[in-house]
């Protein structure tokens, strides 16, 4: 349940509406749907949306199960039916992350902002008085893994980019070129293990 202006908002099934955004002051005939975002029965919020549902700015955002081609896109809502739409600047034909339909984007509200996770890797951020989703960073594209078997030809240029170097390797040789080459770069090393060579 989330709280926005004293009224509770929540997910609810119905089934006349599937899964929905619903608001409730507390008593029966206070307690209605609030859109019915996907028209039918297919429902428009996940049915795990409860712990996501974040209050920002005197609205309520949340992504939405599907709404023609919405699916998985931020919406907000100031508890009306004309007040609950699609928050503006969104990719088009994005999806919920990969992860599947029940990942929390971790809204978390800093200052003045209302920080999210999307697609598992993009931090987006919304500035209070401007819906527009602003792109922090995107993980994937921030770092470019490599895939090749470590050796002394190339270990400087593979470890160049990063601050902090985490060594899983499983043998010695490799062992002692991370730790040499990090010392040559001034890196810090973490040593992760399971049981060999703890």
């Amino acid at each position: 349940l989330t709280s926005l202006n004293g009224v509770l908002y929540y997910a609810a099934y119905d089934p006349a509406y599937g899964y929905d955004l619903w608001r409730s002051d507390g008593t029966a005939e206070g307690t209605r749907i609030v859109k019915d975002i996907q028209l039918g029965t297919t429902g428009g919020v996940y049915q795990f949306a409860n712990s996501t549902f974040t209050e920002f700015a005197g609205e309520l955002y949340f992504f939405v199960a599907t709404n023609g081609n919405q699916q998985g896109k931020l919406w907000k809502s100031d508890g009306t039916d004309e007040g609950t739409i699609p928050v503006a600047g969104n990719p088009p034909n994005e999806f919920l992350p990969a992860g599947g339909y029940n990942d929390d984007p971790g809204f978390t509200v800093v200052g003045s902002s209302l920080y999210f996770v999307y697609r598992s890797n993009q931090l987006f951020k919304i500035n209070a008085g401007d819906s527009t989703p602003v792109q922090v960073s995107n993980f994937l594209n921030q770092y470019a893994f490599e895939r090749s078997q470590l050796i002394a030809a190339n270990v400087d240029r593979i470890f160049s980019p990063y601050d902090v170097i985490v060594d899983g390797c499983d043998n010695f040789p490799t062992r002692f070129l991370v730790n040499d080459a990090s010392v040559f770069l001034k890196k810090p090393v973490v040593h992760g293990s399971i049981f060999r060579f703890d």
